[in-house]
C-alpha cells in the first residue's frame, strides 16, 4: 500500500497550487542567485584586471567561466520554458494519465512520445503521471507523485525502438539526504577554498610591507571564519540528515503551523510543535497527507530525521523543549 503524498490539483489551474507556487518560485531564485554570482565574479574579475594583478585575474576568469557554463546549464534545461510552463499551469488543471519510459529522457504519455530536458527519477519510474497540457505546440508539464518539480516536456517523433538506459533504483529518504548532503558539503568547500586562495593571491599580487601584509590576511582570515562558519551552521541540519534517517520511519499525525513549523499528534493523544530546520519536498507532503514520518520517537528537545517512504524526500525537525 503506497504512502499517501503530494500529488496537483485536478479541479483547478495546477498554477493555483501554494506548493506548485513555491517550486516555481524556488526555481527563480536559483536563477536570480547565478545571475547575482556571476556578476559579482565579473566586477572581481575586470577590478584584478585594471589593477594589475594577473594571476588574480586568471583565478576570476576561471571561475566566471564555471557559473557561465552552469548559468547556460540552467537556461537550457529550465529557464527558455519558463514562460511556457507558467502558461501552461496558469490555465489547465493536471490529470492522472498512464505512462511508459522509453528510456532516455523520453516518456510515452497518452499516445504521444514527450522528451525532458530534465526529467526526474521519480516521474521516470512512474506507471503513471500528472500532465498538465499540451498546447497547440506540443509543449506539456508533468508531474510525479510527492515530488512538486514541473518537468516540462515536448512532443517529438516516437524512436524506432526504445532507448537502451538502466531505470534508476526509486528513491528512498536516506538516499535525498545522501545527494543533498553531498551536494551542500561540496558547495562550502567549493565557495570558501575560492575565497580563500583569492585572498591570498590579491594579498600577494599586491606585495604590500610583510607587516601589512600580516595584518591584511588576519583581518581577512577572520571574516572569512565568521562568513563560512554562520554557513556552515545553516547546512548543519542538511549535513546531519543521513544519520538522523537510520531508524525506521513510523508516521505520525501532524499539521503545519506557521513559519515552516509542524505539530505533531502523540499516541497518548498530546500535541509537540517543531521546527522543520532542513527539508526537501517534505512541506507539501505533510499539507497532503497530515501526516508526518518519523525516524525514531519524538520527544521535547529532540533533532529528527524525517522524510516520505519510498520517495527521496528528507527533512530534520527540531522539536521544541
Amino acid at each position: 500500500m503506497r504512502t499517501a503524498v503530494w500529488q496537483p490539483p485536478t479541479g483547478r489551474p495546477a498554477g493555483r497550487d501554494p506548493d506548485v507556487r513555491r517550486s516555481l518560485r524556488l526555481l527563480r531564485e536559483h536563477s536570480d542567485r547565478l545571475a547575482r554570482a556571476w556578476s559579482g565574479l565579473v566586477f572581481l574579475a575586470l577590478l584584478c584586471l585594471f589593477t594589475g594583478l594577473p594571476v588574480s585575474t586568471g583565478l576570476a576568469t576561471v571561475a566566471v567561466l564555471l557559473v557561465s557554463r552552469r548559468m547556460i546549464t540552467q537556461w537550457l534545461r529550465v529557464g527558455r520554458y519558463r514562460a511556457v510552463v507558467d502558461e501552461l499551469l496558469a490555465t489547465e488543471p493536471a490529470r492522472s494519465i498512464e505512462a511508459e519510459h522509453l528510456g532516455g529522457q523520453l516518456l510515452r504519455i497518452d499516445g504521444n512520445t514527450l522528451r525532458f530536458p530534465i526529467l526526474m527519477p521519480t516521474v521516470r519510474l512512474a506507471d503513471h503521471v500528472w500532465l498538465v497540457g499540451p498546447n497547440a505546440a506540443g509543449q506539456a508539464v508533468v508531474f510525479g507523485d510527492a515530488v512538486v518539480y514541473p518537468n516540462f516536456g515536448q512532443t517529438v517523433a516516437e524512436p524506432a525502438q526504445h532507448l537502451s538506459g538502466q531505470r534508476p533504483a526509486r528513491g528512498e529518504p536516506q538516499v535525498g539526504a545522501r545527494s543533498s548532503a553531498r551536494s551542500a558539503a561540496r558547495g562550502f568547500a567549493r565557495r570558501w577554498a575560492f575565497t580563500a586562495l583569492m585572498v591570498i593571491s590579491i594579498g600577494t599580487e599586491l606585495a604590500p610591507q610583510p607587516q601589512v601584509l600580516t595584518w591584511l590576511y588576519v583581518i581577512a582570515a577572520l571574516t572569512i571564519l565568521v562568513l563560512a562558519g554562520r554557513q556552515w551552521l545553516r547546512i548543519v541540519p542538511c549535513l546531519q540528515a543521513p544519520g538522523l534517517l537510520r531508524a525506521p520511519l513510523v508516521d505520525y499525525p501532524a499539521k503545519l503551523g506557521p513559519d515552516q513549523s509542524v505539530v505533531v499528534t502523540l499516541p497518548d493523544g498530546s500535541e509537540l510543535a517543531g521546527k522543520v530546520v532542513w527539508s526537501v519536498q517534505l512541506l507539501a507532503n505533510v499539507r497532503a497527507s497530515g501526516l508526518l514520518w518519523v525516524a525514531g520517537i519524538p520527544a521535547p528537545g529532540m533533532t529528527l530525521g524525517v522524510g516520505v517512504p519510498d520517495y527521496p524526500i528528507a527533512g530534520v525537525v527540531r522539536f521544541d523543549k
